[in-house]
C-alpha cells in the first residue's frame, strides 16, 4: 500500500501521457497490492505482524504470582502479574481475591477458586498492558463443591479439566474454554476405613496426568481422632493413590501395605521423569501412640509407574538410614536424591489429646533437612535451603521446580527457582505472607 499510494502521488505530478500512465500505475498497483497480500499472509502464518508505530508492544513473558497475607480475619490470597519477577510483591498492586479462596494458573489464565462460593473464576491478562480482567465463572456449588472438596483442579487441555472429591465419589469434568461443566462423574468413593478416620483429614490433593491421560491423585489418611484402640488401626490397607480414567469415568484404587499412609501429593523427579509417593507427617503421630507392632512402616518412600499403580521392586525405608521421631515433609526429588525434613528427638506427650505440645517449641537445630541418595541409600548433606531453611514446593514450569522459601522466624518469604540439586536462585521476596503459586502464562 505504500508503495502504491507513493506511486499514485507521483502518477499526478508526472508530465507524459496520461492514458499510458495510468495503465502503468495500474498494473504496478496491482503488482504491490499483490506482493503486499501475500506478504501479510507469510506474517500472519508465521505470528510476526509488525505492529504499527503507535500500537502497544506485546510483552514478551508473562508470571503470576499467587500469596496470601494473614490477617485477624484470616489468609486473604492475592496474586501478581509480571514480565518479570519483581524484587518484592505489593499487595496494593495485586488482585485481591479474598479469604478462603486458591490461586492456580494454566496456559495463559490465571484461575481462582471460591472455597465459600464454590466457584471457579477464570481470569484473562491483556498481553501489552498486563491489565486483568474477569473471563468467566463457572459454580459447582449445585454439585456439592464447597471448601476445600479434593484440593486444586488439573488441566489436561484448554477445553477439558477436573476437580474431584472422592470422599464423596464425585469427579467433575469442565470446559475451562467456556467455563462450563460438561460432565458429572459419580465413582466408586474412597475405601471406608472405618469411624476412628472418617472425622479427620482424608482425602486427596494434587492431581497429576499419566502417560495415558489418566489422573493420578495421592491420597492421604491421618491418624485416628482418638487412641489408643487397636480396633482403629484394623481397616486401612496401606498407602493409596487413585487412578481415573476420563474416558471410561471410572476410577482404580492403588493400595500398598508397605507404607501406613503417603502424603497427598506425590514427588516428582524431573531428571528421571518418575512420580514418588512419601511419607504422610501424620504417621509419626500413628507410629508414637498406636506402637510400631501396629505401624510398621511409617517411614517408607514408594515408587509409582507410569500408570499410577505401585513398583513392586522399590521401597525405600528412611529410618534404616537416619533416627526419625517426626517426618515433617519431603520436599523434593531430583535426579534421584530425595530432599526431607524431620526431628529426631521429639519429647511427645504421655496423653494422645496433648499430643501437638511440643510443636513450636523446639530449638532450630532440632530440625534438620537432609538429602538421601533412593539408590544407594547415602545420606548427604543439604545446604540449597541456606537463606530460606523450609522450603515448600510449588509448581513446576516448563521442567523446572519452584518453591516458597521461608525464614527461620517466618518473617519473610522468596520465590526460590531450582538451578540444581542444592542450588537455588530467589526471584521474589513477600515480606507480608508466604507463596502459594507461580505458574509462567505466555513466554519462552
Amino acid at each position: 500500500m505504500l508503495i502504491f499510494n507513493t506511486m499514485n502521488k507521483t502518477h499526478t505530478t508526472m508530465n507524459t501521457n496520461k492514458r499510458w500512465a495510468w495503465l502503468t500505475m495500474l498494473l504496478i498497483g496491482m503488482l504491490s497490492l499483490g506482493t503486499i497480500s501475500c506478504n501479510e499472509d507469510d506474517n500472519d502464518d508465521n505470528n510476526n505482524v509488525t505492529p504499527a508505530p503507535d500500537e502497544p508492544q506485546e510483552t514478551e513473558t508473562a508470571w503470576m504470582i499467587g500469596y496470601r497475607v494473614g490477617t485477624p480475619q484470616g489468609a486473604v490470597r492475592y496474586f501478581e502479574v509480571h514480565e518479570e519477577f519483581p524484587s518484592q510483591t505489593n499487595p496494593s498492586q495485586a488482585i485481591e481475591v479474598g479469604l478462603a479462596s486458591r490461586v492456580y494458573s494454566f496456559g495463559e489464565h490465571p484461575f481462582t477458586y471460591n472455597e465459600n462460593a464454590g466457584t471457579m473464576t477464570k481470569w484473562s491478562v491483556d498481553k501489552s498492558t498486563l491489565e486483568i480482567s474477569v473471563a468467566g465463572i463457572v459454580s459447582f456449588a449445585s454439585q456439592g463443591f464447597s471448601g476445600l472438596a479434593g484440593g486444586p483442579p488439573i488441566f489436561l487441555s484448554e477445553t477439558q479439566a477436573f476437580v474431584s472429591n472422592l470422599r464423596e465419589g464425585v469427579v467433575l469434568e469442565w470446559n475451562p474454554s467456556i467455563m462450563e461443566i460438561t460432565t458429572v462423574h459419580n465413582v466408586d468413593p474412597l475405601p471406608s476405613l472405618g469411624d476412628g478416620y472418617e472425622s479427620g483429614f482424608y482425602g486427596e490433593w494434587n492431581k497429576y496426568a499419566s502417560s495415558d491421560g489418566k489422573v493420578v491423585m495421592a491420597v492421604e489418611h491421618y491418624a485416628p481422632d482418638a487412641c489408643c484402640d487397636e480396633e482403629f488401626l484394623a481397616q486401612p490397607d496401606g498407602a493409596i493413590v487413585a487412578v481415573f480414567d476420563p474416558a471410561s469415568g471410572t476410577i482404580q484404587y492403588n493400595q500398598d501395605d508397605r507404607l501406613y499412609s503417603t502424603h497427598d501429593d506425590l514427588l516428582y523427579d524431573p531428571v528421571t521423569d518418575t512420580y514418588y509417593a512419601p511419607p504422610a507427617d501424620g504417621n509419626s503421630i500413628a507410629s508414637e501412640y498406636f506402637g510400631e507392632e501396629l505401624i510398621e512402616n511409617p517411614f517408607v518412600l514408594l515408587r509409582l509407574n507410569d500408570d499410577g499403580s505401585f513398583d513392586p521392586n522399590f521401597a525405600l525405608n528412611l529410618e534404616d538410614h537416619v533416627s526419625i521421631d517426626y517426618f515433617s515433609d519431603a520436599d523434593f526429588i531430583f535426579d534421584n536424591k530425595l530432599v526431607f525434613t524431620y526431628i529426631e528427638n521429639v519429647d511427645y506427650s504421655t496423653s494422645f489429646a496433648e499430643r501437638w505440645n511440643w510443636f513450636g517449641t523446639l530449638p532450630p537445630d532440632a530440625i534438620k533437612t537432609v538429602a538421601i541418595d533412593i539408590n544407594t541409600g547415602e545420606v548427604l548433606p543439604f545446604n540449597g535451603f541456606n537463606e530460606f531453611p523450609f522450603g515448600w514446593y510449588l509448581n513446576s514450569v516448563d521442567g523446572v521446580n519452584y518453591f516458597d522459601g521461608t525464614s527461620s522466624d517466618g518473617a519473610d518469604n522468596g520465590i526460590l527457582r531450582q538451578d540444581g540439586f542444592d542450588s537455588f536462585t530467589t526471584l521474589t521476596t513477600n515480606d507480608n505472607g508466604d507463596f502459594r503459586w507461580v505458574g509462567k502464562l505466555w513466554g519462552d
